[in-house]
């Protein structure tokens, strides 16, 4: 299931092996263990693969498929790192409740020197 999570996900991104391997920085040969064979790569490389196809890692390495119950996904930058966050959509609104609530108070501390 990871390999053909991987092809497909490099394939929607309209990329050949050759331009996703030099995006991530691993040699082909690796990558091609990794989509051909299954094999799961290291941690970091998972990472940085999942980061250029713009999809978590967890989504590339689970063996069973997630309900569609997550509809709406909350991309967060620190440091350069971006994240994922799945909200369930039973949550969605008091999710959004916490944010309006909070956020104002988040930028107006980040942000004073503005």
């Amino acid at each position: 299931m990871f390999s053909e999570k991987l092809k497909q996900q490099r394939e929607e991104k309209n990329l050949t092996q050759a331009e996703l391997c030099k995006r991530v920085g691993i040699r082909r040969d690796s990558y091609n263990k990794y989509e051909r064979k299954g094999i799961k790569p290291p941690y970091d490389v998972l990472a940085r693969l999942a980061k250029e196809l713009d999809v978590t890692a967890d989504y590339l390495i689970a063996e069973k498929e997630q309900a569609e119950t997550n509809d709406y996904v909350f991309v967060a930058g620190k440091n350069g790192v971006r994240q994922k966050f799945e909200i369930p959509s039973d949550k969605l609104e008091r999710f959004k409740k916490l944010i309006e609530a909070g956020l104002p108070e988040i930028l107006d501390k980040e942000h004073s020197d503005l």
